[in-house]
């Protein structure tokens, strides 16, 4: 929802079902989003006054990481976006060792 102090009304502004970490831009006229939790992620942001969304990129090749803090997403103060990349390895290793 987006309020105008100006008519004192409440308007509908984005009705996206998966908006995660919402980021305002360094100017303020837009609010930058994934949709991390559909089918096909995006990164996504909406200008102030408009309620369409436009797509940037796709962040289906990006492997999350869901640890504590979830798939936590972020801002530079260049308006370039930040992710946590999951680099762990779960590979199982069997290793011969020769006592003397």
């Amino acid at each position: 929802m987006l309020y105008d102090f100006r008519t004192q009304k409440w308007s509908e502004w984005l009705t996206e079902a998966s908006v995660n970490y919402p980021y305002w831009s360094s100017d303020s006229r837009y609010v930058y989003f994934d949709n991390f939790g559909v089918e096909n992620p995006k990164c996504r942001r909406i200008k102030v006054g408009d309620n369409r969304p436009e797509e940037l990129f796709s962040l289906s090749g990006l492997r999350r990481y869901l640890g504590f803090w979830g798939s936590w997403s972020g801002q530079a103060p260049d308006d370039s976006r930040l992710y946590v990349r999951d680099m762990s390895t779960q590979d199982i290793y069997a290793l011969d060792v020769d006592f003397p």
